[in-house]
């Protein structure tokens, strides 16, 4: 049992509706179902569609929770689950369509077959970022396409969510990658390994430039419409075209003249039909494979999202002003619980609170997200992390004890003033940090503090342990 009876979820009553959040039942656990600790969940183009009622395709009745890709912590296995356990670390596409809850909430209870281990080196925010563009990019190249080392490959739209992944899947193949997109995308194109096409040039042209004017073998259409047709006059004799978005009117004399075939890509059959859900967790453990080789990243929108900003990320992919993938997390960190007790002071409060130990992995945020973290504390500027350090260890320098600037891996302050240590379950010693006196902070009290009664302590020295300190008396 996870212990809680309710959730917190992010629910839509109603098409164009603002979701709310809103306390309901914890979901019951099928026999192939494992129930999950929803930690992150992915945003996609889709879900906006959906929240507007303009993805028939989709089928999702209203009231719903809206949500395809997660990233969790498994809860518990039905009895007919072998592949899993309690504390598994897995995501996936899982939900969010065709009447199935999907991730938007604490909890969810999702098909066992539609998972995969969560790649070790990806945080939890990065990995929800992948189930859906990754499982489009795969299917398209791979089980449709046949992708082999060597062929020249043709994405359009490559700086998108499936663009982007599809030119490292072809990349990671052997393939030569081209991809098309606006002059303002080029570096992030280039970036992922593919040679740069501006999408305002003829066919014709670059055809005759990158592909001897014969064509290539494998064109990859991600942004449908006109790009589709486009597509069809890309491709060389006997190659093969694949679209995402082939959801237009065509005409297939240019496919049919160069003797080359079709494919269309609908991600969303097997949840919606319960066919093919075991091959969509095959995807996402090659998902693991390519990213644990250091093949396959994510490219993620450097802003975060709660349950109650959902309508602002949906908001930003409507405005086409999103810079990568945007993820919502479920749960209300240290430092967004400071912020909210402190206000413009959350962040210090909480990093000062963390003391020791990866101080920001130890309030919430994983390992990986350490250096990002701080970035955009800091805005983003190269040497954000020593900044950090040296900005902490001046907020310290009333304290007798010494302090240095943050290091990845290392600890970073020691003060104990007198305080005494800290115990917890696994009865490891913690030392605490003293916060500096902030003005306006209605919780900060000297005396209260001197007597351990400050809210959201943390056992900072204890590697792995997350509960909230309990003094030694």
């Amino acid at each position: 049992m996870t212990g809680h009876s309710t959730m917190r979820a992010s629910v839509l009553e109603a098409y164009n509706a603002p979701p709310r959040v809103s306390q309901i039942s914890t979901p019951e656990l099928g026999t192939n179902q494992v129930l999950v600790r929803v930690r992150a969940s992915g945003i996609n183009p889709l879900d906006t569609k959906i929240h507007a009622g303009a993805a028939a395709h989709a089928r999702h009745p209203m009231p719903a929770i809206l949500g395809l890709d997660l990233a969790s912590v498994i809860e518990r296995t039905g009895r007919d689950v072998t592949r899993f356990k309690p504390g598994d670390e897995v995501y996936g596409m899982t939900g969010g369509v065709g009447g199935v809850p999907g991730s938007l909430a604490e909890f969810a209870s999702v098909d066992a077959d539609l998972l995969a281990t969560k790649p070790a080196n990806l945080s939890m925010r990065e990995a929800a970022a992948l189930p859906l563009i990754f499982i489009t990019a795969w299917e398209g190249l791979i089980d449709r396409a046949s992708l082999k080392a060597g062929q020249k490959v043709l994405i359009h739209g490559g700086a998108g969510g499936v663009g982007h992944v599809a030119i490292q899947i072809a990349h990671a193949f052997g393939a030569n990658v081209f991809a098309t997109g606006s002059a303002s995308q080029r570096a992030t194109i280039e970036g992922f390994g593919a040679v740069f096409i501006d999408r305002d040039i003829a066919v014709e042209t670059y055809v005759a430039q990158h592909a001897g004017g014969r064509g290539f073998d494998i064109v990859y259409d991600t942004v449908g419409g006109k790009v589709l047709d486009a597509s069809f006059a890309a491709v060389r004799r006997f190659g093969h075209v694949v679209s995402a978005l082939g959801w237009g009117t065509h005409a297939l004399a240019p496919l049919s003249f160069r003797a080359a075939t079709y494919s269309g890509v609908f991600t969303l059959l097997p949840l919606l039909t319960g066919e093919g859900r075991a091959h969509h967790g095959e995807i996402m453990s090659e998902a693991t494979r390519l990213v644990e080789a250091g093949k396959l990243v994510p490219l993620l929108d450097a802003r975060h999202f709660t349950l109650e900003s959902v309508g602002d990320a949906y908001a930003l992919i409507r405005d086409r002003a999103a810079k990568g993938k945007l993820v919502v997390t479920s749960e209300v960190g240290l430092v967004a619980r400071m912020e909210r007790a402190c206000p413009g002071h959350g962040t210090t409060v909480a990093l000062v609170l963390a003391g020791r130990g990866r101080a920001v992995a130890q309030i919430g945020l994983r390992q990986q997200e350490e250096q990002c973290a701080l970035a955009m504390i800091f805005g983003g500027r190269p040497g954000a992390l020593e900044a950090v350090g040296k900005y902490l260890a001046g907020l310290v320098a009333h304290l007798p004890s010494p302090a240095k600037p943050l290091t990845p891996g290392e600890d970073h302050f020691e003060h104990t003033d007198g305080l005494g240590p800290c115990s917890c379950r696994s009865r490891k010693r913690a030392r605490l940090l003293r916060p500096p006196p902030l003005d306006g902070c209605p919780t900060y009290n000297a005396a209260g503090w001197k007597e351990n009664k400050i809210d959201y302590r943390k056992c900072v020295s204890c590697t792995g342990c997350d509960e909230v300190a309990t003094p030694v008396e």
